[in-house]
C-alpha cells in the first residue's frame, strides 16, 4: 500500500461516517501502526467511495488520499495496513491527524465512557469537540477485547445498568441488551441454593425455603430501597450539582422543597443507610444466611470495605438506583461486550462532527498561570494543542497531581487532598475462556443441561459465598496486605444470553474477585507463580460448586 497516492480498502460494513468532508483518516478494519512511509507523517486530503452489492450484503470501497503534515506528529511516523481481522478490541479505530494550528472549543482528555458522554453532547450543540485517548481504543473500562482467539471479553466492567436512562434517549443510543433473568444465583455446598430474579412470586417461593418469616418481609425491604432511589436519589443524579460559592438559588430551593415533601421520618431512615454497616440492616431485617450473604455482596462489590464496616449499607442502593428502559434497578449484557456501548458513543461524538485522537496521551494541561485561564495539552511526543476549556476524563489524582502538577494556581491544600483521595480497590478481575460450560452439582437434579439448552441459573450473576462472616475475614486478610484465603467470587458468563462473544458450545466467563490488595505482602503479582497460585485458589473454590470448572478452561 503506497500511501503517498492512495489506500485502496474494501469492506462488508457501512463506513463508520458517510459524509465526505468530515473524514479524517476514520475507516473500519484500518490500523495505523508504528512505521515511517516517507520524510513527513500524511493527513487525509480526500476522500470517496462507491458502493457495489453482492447478495444481501453491501460492499463499500474506499480510497483515500493524503498530503504531507510538515510539522504535527513529526515522532509519530505512521504506516496504514488493512486487513480482515477487525481491531482486537472494538469494531473500529478512531484515528485522525489533528492540525496544531487550530483552536478546539473543548478538548476533552480520555476516551472512556464519561469523556464520550461529555464529548457527544458538546459536539451536539456544534462545539468543535477533540478527544485525547492513550490507548488504541476508546472505551477506558468499557471495552471489548478478544484476550484469547475465539473469545470475546467485556475486559473490566460487564454489566449494564447504572449508565443514565436520559442519557440514552437524549444522545438517541441504541444499545443491543439481553435482560438477565434470574439476575442472581447463589449455591450452596450442602445441595441447596437461592435463586433471584424479576419474578416475585419465585423470588418469595426461594427464600421460604429457608425462611418464611424472611419471605414475608423481602418486598418491604426491596421497597424501602428503591423508595429511597426514586424519591430521594434519582432525582439529585440528573441535576446540576450544588455550589455553595452560587448560594441561594432556584435549584438549591426546588431541592430543599422536594426534600421536604419526601419528610423527615424517611429522610432520617436515608440517612441511617448512608451510615449504618451494611450487616445490621440486613440483620434487621432478615434471618436466613444465605439470603443475607448474598444481599451482602451486594454492599461490598467493588469496594475495600466489610458489611460490617459503617457506610456499606449505602452500596445496597447500586443495585436498585439503575434500571434499563422502564425497567427498575434491571442489570443486562451489553451484545458484544461492553465495548459496544463505547463504539455507539464515540460514533455519536462523530456524527456530530467532533474528532476522536487515539494513541494521544497527555502529558500535561498547560495553564496561564497569570490569567487563572487553561490554554490547552501538551501531548507526550511535545506538540501542543490549544483550547480554552479542557476536561479531564482521567481521575482527580491523575489530573491535580500529574496533568496541571506545573501549575502554581492550584493550592497546596487542594493537592494534599487529592493526594490522599483514596482508590484501594479490592478487586481481580478473572477473564476465562471455557471449552463448555461447567456443571453445577446442586442443580443437576432440577434441569436438564445440554448446547441448546442452558438452565436459567447460569444466565445471571453466580454467587460464591455462603456466609457475611465469610466475606468480613477476607476484608480483614486484606487489611493485613494478605488475599483472601477464601476469595469472594462473583461469576458471569454473558455467553449463555449473547452468541456474538465465541463459537457455539464454548463460553466465555467474568469473575469479580475479592479480596486482593494491589500491593500484597507475601508476593507480587509481577510474579508468575503467586499468579498461578492465586488463581487456582479461586479455581478451587469453584470446583467445590462446578467440578469440572478447571478441566473446561481453555484460556
Amino acid at each position: 500500500i503506497n500511501a503517498e497516492y492512495g489506500v485502496m480498502l474494501q469492506f462488508k460494513r457501512t463506513p463508520l461516517i458517510s459524509k465526505i468532508p468530515s473524514i479524517v483518516g476514520v475507516f473500519p478494519q484500518l490500523t495505523l501502526l508504528s512505521r515511517p512511509l516517507s520524510s513527513a507523517p500524511y493527513v487525509v486530503n480526500s476522500f470517496t467511495q462507491t458502493k457495489k452489492n453482492f447478495g444481501h450484503e453491501n460492499s463499500y470501497t474506499t480510497h483515500v488520499a493524503f498530503k504531507p503534515c510538515s510539522d504535527f506528529l513529526k515522532t509519530q511516523k505512521v504506516q496504514f495496513s488493512a486487513s480482515t481481522s477487525t481491531s482486537p478490541s472494538q469494531d473500529f479505530t478512531y484515528d485522525r491527524f489533528v492540525d496544531p494550528s487550530k483552536e478546539w472549543d473543548a478538548i476533552i482528555v480520555g476516551g472512556g465512557h464519561n469523556g464520550l458522554v461529555c464529548a457527544a453532547y458538546l459536539a451536539k450543540q456544534k462545539k468543535r469537540v477533540l478527544v485525547l485517548e492513550r490507548r488504541d481504543i476508546v472505551g477506558g473500562a468499557a471495552v471489548t477485547e478478544e484476550i484469547f482467539p475465539g473469545f470475546r471479553f467485556s475486559r473490566c466492567s460487564y454489566l449494564l445498568s447504572l449508565f443514565r436512562q436520559s442519557i440514552v434517549k437524549e444522545l438517541k443510543l441504541k444499545i443491543p441488551l439481553h435482560p438477565r433473568n434470574p439476575s442472581s444465583f447463589t449455591p450452596l455446598r450442602d445441595g441447596r441454593y437461592l435463586t433471584l430474579g424479576s419474578d416475585r412470586a419465585q423470588n418469595l417461593a426461594e427464600i421460604a425455603k429457608f425462611s418464611k418469616a424472611d419471605a414475608a418481609v423481602y418486598e418491604q425491604y426491596e421497597q424501602m430501597l428503591s423508595g429511597f432511589s426514586r424519591d430521594i436519589v434519582d432525582p439529585l443524579l440528573d441535576q446540576k450539582p450544588l455550589l455553595p460559592a452560587e448560594g441561594i438559588n432556584l435549584a438549591l430551593i426546588r431541592q430543599f422543597l422536594h426534600m421536604k415533601k419526601v419528610g423527615q421520618d424517611r429522610l432520617l431512615r436515608f440517612w441511617e443507610l448512608l451510615t449504618t454497616p451494611a450487616q445490621q440492616i440486613l440483620d434487621t431485617w432478615f434471618e436466613s444466611e444465605p439470603l443475607k450473604s448474598t444481599l451482602a455482596t451486594d454492599a461490598i462489590i467493588g469496594a475495600m470495605t466489610s458489611p460490617y464496616e459503617p457506610g456499606s449499607a449505602y452500596v445496597l442502593l447500586h443495585h436498585v438506583m439503575g434500571g434499563l428502559k422502564e425497567l427498575e434497578g434491571q442489570w443486562a449484557y451489553v451484545e458484544g461486550g461492553m465495548g459496544t456501548v463505547t463504539k455507539l458513543l464515540a460514533e455519536k461524538v462523530i456524527e456530530h462532527g467532533g474528532v476522536i485522537q487515539t494513541r494521544a496521551p497527555v502529558s500535561r494541561i498547560e495553564v496561564d498561570d497569570i490569567h487563572a485561564k487553561v490554554k490547552g495539552v501538551v501531548l507526550e511526543s511535545g506538540h501542543k494543542i490549544a483550547s480554552k476549556c479542557v476536561i479531564s476524563n482521567a481521575t482527580p489524582h491523575i489530573t491535580f497531581n500529574q496533568l496541571l502538577k506545573d501549575s502554581s494556581r492550584l493550592s497546596k491544600s487542594l493537592r494534599e487532598r487529592m493526594k490522599a483521595f483514596d482508590y484501594t480497590s479490592p478487586v481481580t478481575k478473572i477473564n476465562i475462556a471455557l471449552k463448555g460450560l461447567p456443571k453445577m452439582t446442586c442443580i443437576e437434579n432440577d434441569y436438564e443441561m445440554s448446547q441448546d439448552n442452558i438452565p436459567p441459573p447460569y444466565r445471571g450473576t453466580i454467587h460464591f459465598c455462603e456466609s457475611s462472616q465469610q466475606i468480613h475475614k477476607g476484608y480483614e486478610e486484606a487489611k493485613r496486605g494478605l488475599c483472601s484465603s477464601r476469595p469472594i467470587i462473583e461469576m458471569t458468563i454473558p455467553s449463555t444470553l449473547d452468541k456474538t462473544l465465541c463459537k457455539p458450545g464454548n463460553h466465555v466467563a467474568g469473575l469479580f474477585v475479592q479480596y486482593t490488595p494491589f500491593d500484597p505482602v507475601d508476593g507480587s503479582w509481577s510474579d508468575d507463580a503467586f499468579r498461578e497460585e492465586f488463581a487456582n485458589r479461586v479455581f478451587g473454590v469453584i470446583n467445590e460448586y462446578m467440578p469440572d470448572f478447571t478441566s473446561q478452561i481453555v484460556g
